[in-house]
């Protein structure tokens, strides 16, 4: 079995921050919100404010995103046909039924696209889409912890484009670094 990393692995670029544009650009109001992002996301990086104000900031645009169930899944679908180009020809050509593609984006980001990975095994971040609420968050370590839950057999091949995946990277037999179109073996 192999795994891979979707955001700049599979899918050129990060999925999250482009569904926030693509719904900037459908609802404007979203735009009231840009500020405290910025804010939150310095000073995370600062090490000034914790995870845990950046997660109840996100879930602010989730429930925004997923308020109204008929526009919210048509958004899905307009989505997706406006950045399926941006999913990556030569790794979706790697992905096999029985592996599977571990991502800290949200579950209604990829439900509807799923049949087009290749793999119906995806382990992605749960959120409440009546509530917009993060009940799971499948990043970093998580990743791993969750990825055990599911699965007793190891990961022989594993595609990310970060070290922050290093508990996955270590627990695979193989690892790559994905850049754009360039794959590095790390181990």
């Amino acid at each position: 079995m192999n795994a891979f990393d979707f955001d700049n692995t599979i899918y050129d670029g990060e999925s999250c921050l482009d569904l926030f544009i693509f719904c900037l650009k459908k609802d404007h109001s979203i735009a009231n919100h840009i500020p405290m992002i910025i804010a939150d996301l310095i000073l995370y990086k600062l090490g000034l404010a914790g995870i845990d104000k950046v997660y109840r900031d996100g879930e602010k645009i989730c429930h925004i995103i997923t308020d109204n169930r008929d526009i919210f899944q048509q958004t899905m679908e307009e989505f997706w046909d406006s950045h399926r180009h941006k999913l990556k020809p030569e790794m979706l050509a790697k992905i096999q039924p029985d592996d599977v593609i571990i991502t800290a984006s949200p579950q209604f980001m990829l439900e509807g696209f799923i049949p087009r990975l290749g793999t119906d095994n995806i382990l992605c971040s749960r959120v409440n889409i009546d509530t917009g609420k993060i009940e799971f968050l499948c990043y970093r370590s998580n990743k791993i912890k969750r990825f055990k839950e599911l699965y007793t057999d190891g990961i022989d091949q594993f595609y990310t484009d970060s070290i922050n995946d290093r508990s996955l990277i270590d627990y695979a037999r193989h690892a790559f670094l994905v850049k754009k179109n360039k794959i590095k073996q790390l181990k």
